[in-house]
């Protein structure tokens, strides 16, 4: 019973993996430069892979949401 109650938890908190910047300039319409600019001034919260030439990576979330507020304003 234990077990089976982890399995369930486990499968329902399977995160959504993280859209690259490629996907994200896809979705929005945009270059990749775009997209990391506005990743570097912060406009569109991105997580920065470590390194100097880290990638940054998008919640799909926030995505849609920043897409949908920026049709709003358009």
């Amino acid at each position: 019973m234990w077990n089976y109650y982890i399995m369930v938890r486990m499968t329902a908190e399977v995160a959504i993996p993280p859209l690259s910047t490629a996907e994200v300039a896809a979705r929005l319409g945009v270059t990749t430069v775009t997209v990391i600019r506005w990743a570097r001034a912060g406009t569109l919260p991105a997580m920065k892979m470590p390194g100097r030439t880290g990638a940054y990576l998008f919640d799909a979330d926030t995505v849609a949401r920043f897409a949908a507020k920026r049709e709003a304003t358009a």
